[in-house]
């Protein structure tokens, strides 16, 4: 009997659920060690080595996918920041990691988009970080490690290249203080 699903062909997807990233050697690591993207458009930038980094999750809520991402880029038009990853030729958007990962290797990354796009949406409208840690808090909730300062000061250079590349941030007061002042200042924001 023929199966018609059985094609030889991968099932199409956009979105990839319970995901985490591990190099070739089977390493769990961050996926910001790949190269950023800042429009779709470009041409992907060489990360200076030759690590392979993976994305395994599950696609379609029930597909296993096991697939290589060679960039990234992060999308603040939403309700919430999008992280989109480039795997052979398409982008493919990021909804909720497994837990265990999040936790322990990119945290603070994701507390950095968050705080990336809501200062985005408010650029003027917030003069300290009282409702920004607010925001943060309050999406990180249910992890067990809270959002810290420490997790800005890990990112620093993520921050700053983010301010210089998007007008928008670049007119923020919050960030042009953390990084006019430095970060081991950000406490007094």
């Amino acid at each position: 009997m023929f199966d018609d699903d059985d094609d030889g062909v991968e099932p199409q997807f956009k979105e990839v659920d319970q995901y985490y990233f591990e190099d070739d050697g089977r390493e769990n690591v961050c996926f910001s060690i790949l190269p950023l993207q800042f429009d779709e458009d470009d041409e992907v930038p060489s990360c200076g080595f030759e690590m392979k980094v993976y994305l395994p999750g599950r696609a379609n809520k029930t597909d296993e996918i096991h697939k290589r991402v060679v960039a990234w880029r992060i999308k603040f038009e939403s309700e919430q920041p999008d992280i989109l990853l480039l795997s052979e030729g398409n982008w493919i958007k990021l909804l909720k990691p497994r837990t265990v990962y999040t936790e322990k290797i990119f945290r603070s990354t994701l507390i950095t988009h968050q705080m990336l796009w809501f200062v985005r949406k408010h650029p003027m409208g917030i003069n300290h970080c009282g409702s920004l840690f607010d925001h943060i808090n309050e999406i990180f909730s249910k992890f067990a490690l809270k959002p810290t300062v420490h997790d800005f000061r890990n990112q620093y250079s993520l921050i700053k290249l983010f301010t210089e590349k998007d007008h928008v941030l670049m007119s923020s007061n919050i960030l042009q203080r953390f990084l006019e002042d430095g970060y081991m200042k950000i406490d007094e924001l």
